[in-house]
């Protein structure tokens, strides 16, 4: 599960008198979770409220993009009491300068680093630091820039001659030059955003972008997938969550370079035997969907390190998923699963964190 990182020390915030503090919520109680964040963000207490926001995002994997939202909005407001603090700068001068370093960065958050603003190598532009606040020289300096989202991407820009050209970028510094419109594509574009557009089809002109390596299509409401689209074989990444789809084509196993696939929120009861030979997968989630089985050749994805099941229809998994020795993430919550097969599952992945 993607979080996202705080590496806060919100020094604008009040302090609650010990008695006020909420009282600790029972393992598993995720409203309890939930209305606590709320009440320690309306007293002030922000670093505490980001922090129980995280833990509500855990216990209930349906509400991070919800808690997401609410943590961003917890920054907004934030700044809005460092410019009010900058304002009378004679009463907060102490404050700022002991807390320049971090104050200042403080623009949106998520995953590994947070976006923040300044001057870098003489230049004011939008930049990333890590959780000591340092500068992440990888993910480079752009002229406009967003925080890291929950499809491990932010939304990049940089002046190229009097032109802006956009870039979706990832945590480990790969961008690429990114359209959010089919009349925007050319050679140069190996990213396509047509997320929430409420397409009920794939453009044609899409399976002509053979260079494409980043396709998100989630947010719509295809109901199938034509035979075009495993033409582009050099996808790595693919998101179609959020979609009317109900069957995979055996052929998903000829799109050989993906990373991500995310088919989560969908009507699949089943997936084909050929997702074993997606050999370079590393995350594949199919949470919110009507699986009753997993293939045998899931066990094949010997590079798969996360795997989201959550809220299936799973009474068990096949042997085979012993065999995924790279895994380090298993989510099965909202599945039928017998206190056996969790024991089973606990025993055949004793170096994976797996969450019933």
């Amino acid at each position: 599960m993607k979080q996202l990182f705080i590496p806060i020390f919100l020094l604008l915030a009040s302090q609650l008198p010990a008695q006020q503090l909420p009282e600790p919520c029972e393992a598993g109680d995720c409203y309890c979770i939930y209305e606590s964040a709320r009440k320690v963000w309306k007293a002030g207490m922000y670093e505490l409220a980001v922090n129980k926001l995280n833990a509500w995002k855990t216990c209930d994997p349906d509400k991070v993009e919800y808690a997401d939202d609410l943590i961003i909005d917890i920054f907004k407001e934030v700044d809005g009491l460092k410019k009010k603090a900058e304002a009378a700068k004679a009463e907060a001068d102490s404050l700022l300068h002991k807390n320049e370093k971090i104050i200042n960065a403080i623009y949106f958050y998520a995953g590994r680093v947070a976006l923040a603003y300044g001057e870098r190598n003489g230049n004011n532009g939008y930049y990333y630091i890590d959780k000591n606040g340092d500068y992440v020289e990888k993910l480079g300096v752009w002229n406009e820039g967003e925080q890291f989202d929950w499809t491990g991407f932010a939304k990049v820009g940089k002046k190229d001659g009097s032109r802006m050209r956009d870039y979706l970028l990832d945590t480990l510094g790969n961008f690429y030059p990114v359209a959010y419109d089919i009349n925007d594509l050319d050679k140069t574009i190996t990213a396509l955003d047509l997320s929430r557009k409420e397409l009920v089809t794939i453009p044609e002109i899409v399976f002509q972008q053979v260079h494409l390596k980043v396709l998100l299509l989630n947010g719509n409401q295809l109901s199938n997938l034509p035979e075009e689209i495993w033409a582009l074989k050099n996808l790595m990444i693919l998101y179609l969550d959020g979609n009317q789809l109900r069957s995979l084509s055996e052929r998903i196993g000829e799109l050989k370079s993906l990373t991500i696939l995310n088919l989560k929120g969908n009507h699949f009861s089943s997936l084909p035997e050929s997702i074993g030979e997606l050999k370079n997968l590393t995350s594949l989630d199919m949470s919110y969907n009507q699986l009753s089985g997993l293939p045998e050749g899931i066990g094949e994805l010997k590079s798969l390190t996360s795997l989201f099941l959550m809220y299936n229809q799973l009474s068990s998994l096949p042997e085979s998923i012993g065999k995924l020795k790279s895994l380090t993430e298993l989510y099965l919550s909202g599945n039928p699963l017998p206190r056996s097969e969790k024991e089973k599952l606990r025993a055949a992945l004793p170096n994976c964190k797996i969450s019933f």
